[in-house]
């Protein structure tokens, strides 16, 4: 399974919207900072099938180094105002669509031209500075989070 298929099960099978009543697709994610859910639990055990079977290794390892991750990444999103906890749980977190996007940045820089279609207000110059000059996963994170802020109020969010 290549990248852009597991993107498209994880947006048919983990996106909902926040009342949980209807599924919200990758082509319905139409404006920043939509929320959706994510099951954690779920989100490692596709990840450690994914990269169990890309690379060969045990399950078992790859399970503990994908939670680590996980763990890494949602809590540096939390900090950065991507993602909130749901109910006071660890279980399932509120995303956005920069946490989205943010997955998607392994696929290249699809979501850049995605950001000019929906966000038209965002300059020029800052959707270069996204796509070249921030090799940073962090720093662009943070630079998503001031543009999500930004763009949220201006699209009446």
């Amino acid at each position: 399974m290549d990248v852009g298929e597991f993107l498209r099960k994880f947006r048919e099978r983990y996106v909902y919207k926040v009342s949980g009543e209807e599924t919200v697709t990758g082509a319905a994610i139409s404006r920043i900072a939509r929320a959706g859910v994510v099951r954690r639990e779920e989100l490692v055990e596709d990840l450690v099938k994914l990269e169990a079977g890309r690379t060969g290794d045990d399950p078992g390892r790859v399970r503990e180094r994908v939670r680590r991750v996980i763990r890494f990444v949602l809590h540096y999103l939390r900090s950065a105002g991507l993602v909130y906890a749901r109910e006071h749980s660890r279980k399932s977190y509120i995303i956005s669509t920069p946490w989205l996007l943010f997955i998607e940045n392994v696929m290249g820089n699809k979501w850049v031209n995605w950001l000019r279609e929906k966000a038209p207000h965002i300059s020029e110059s800052e959707l270069v500075e996204l796509k070249s000059g921030l090799s940073c996963p962090k720093l662009r994170a943070v630079r998503w989070a001031s543009l999500v802020r930004r763009s949220s109020a201006s699209l009446g969010d």
